[in-house]
């Protein structure tokens, strides 16, 4: 691309010294001329950051900030069947969220949860997940490597929430 043709400005990766190009820049090879103002990124609320909101309000026991950042008819563990893990049971609407809350910390110790990695798409962030917890009431020790977390979007708020992971490990951990 010829750099005397990239339109650019600063924004907010002015830190690092990148410039951003306009997307007619980005199309001007194509034979109709795509004309744009520049590509604003400093608009688009970057939803891996809303997923940083919500694990680190996870990690403080913060529920109300977690329920901030969902829309009123969130569909936590969506597509999923009921299951006899309390944890991983569907819930519809923001006010049924804190009853996963009281059902993962009533039942379970958390040994560890560390985010290994979080990928973003256009209306999605996928979260890869390390989580060690006990379960005291029957002394199981529930580990799983890679699990992963399936948060979608609508605008800036976490619309639909899936867990992706060993659910018969989970529910023998709970019923042995």
């Amino acid at each position: 691309m010829d750099s005397r043709r990239v339109a650019s400005r600063r924004s907010c990766r002015d830190g690092l010294g990148i410039a951003e190009p306009t997307a007619g820049a980005i199309f001007q090879g194509h034979r109709a001329a795509v004309r744009s103002a520049p590509i604003l990124l400093e608009n688009v609320i970057s939803r891996v950051d809303v997923v940083r909101t919500i694990y680190g309000a996870f990690a403080r026991g913060d529920v109300p900030t977690v329920l901030a950042q969902l829309t009123p008819d969130v569909e936590w563990e969506y597509g999923a069947d009921d299951t006899d893990v309390p944890w991983l049971q569907p819930r519809h609407g923001r006010g049924a969220v804190p009853a996963f809350f009281a059902a993962f910390g009533g039942a379970t110790d958390l040994l560890r949860f560390d985010v290994k990695e979080l990928l973003e798409g256009v209306d999605v962030v996928i979260a890869i997940i390390d989580i060690e917890f006990a379960v005291p009431a029957t002394g199981t020790v529930v580990i799983e490597e890679d699990q992963i977390h399936i948060w979608q979007f609508t605008g800036s708020h976490v619309s639909r929430f899936r867990h992706r992971c060993d659910t018969h490990q989970h529910l023998r951990a709970f019923q042995t």
